[in-house]
């Protein structure tokens, strides 16, 4: 059967906030920052340190044509080889290349410098050098956890600056593709 791919940002709107890892009510808004489009806040008052996001590590699988990874993943690549292989599927899915390099340009993160991994379903998170919430890597997930109490109505922002980027995606890629990665944005401006 046929599976239809579909972005990180569409995902995030199509898909339930279980099925994408959310372990407290959130919405999708517009940002209560100017430039940022839209955002994601809490529907509940939460306490600081308190689980909001968890979100499976699933390596990347080249075997895995259809791109069917479960909404709540962090799909990780290893190489510009198996970035460059996503990309393909995707484009053979009817996805155009400049579309799905903006994807990573935009949405790829890590927090190791091994690998580069993007989210099945985007947080829709925006960046804020006063973050409301940080990341853990575990094993086999990554959790998101507040690092102070949030009302009911607040808008979660991450420091992107805290992302790790591995030297393939920085110095192979991104070069490659003429972007740059999400991170290095983030410190230019600030």
């Amino acid at each position: 059967m046929e599976v239809e791919y579909k972005l990180t940002t569409e995902n995030a709107k199509i898909l339930s906030n279980e099925e994408q890892g959310w372990k407290v009510p959130t919405k999708i808004d517009n940002s209560t920052i100017k430039e940022a489009g839209e955002g994601r806040f809490v529907m509940i008052d939460l306490l600081e340190a308190s689980t909001i996001l968890e979100k499976l590590i699933v390596p990347f699988d080249e075997t895995n044509k259809q791109l069917d990874y479960p909404g709540d993943a962090f799909v990780t690549f290893k190489s510009t080889t198996e970035i460059e292989k996503y990309i393909n599927l995707a484009e053979a899915k009817g996805i155009p290349r400049q579309i799905m390099v903006d994807v990573f340009a935009n949405y790829a993160f890590s927090f190791s410098k091994d690998s580069i991994g993007l989210l099945v379903s985007t947080t829709t998170v925006n960046h804020s050098k006063n973050p409301n919430f940080q990341l853990h890597a575990c094993k086999e997930k990554i959790v998101f956890t507040t690092n102070k109490d949030l009302k009911a109505g607040e808008e979660l922002l991450l420091d992107y600056r805290t992302f790790i980027m591995p030297d393939f995606y920085v110095n192979e890629f991104c070069p490659a593709n003429s972007i740059t990665d999400v991170r290095t944005v983030m410190m230019n401006l600030n």
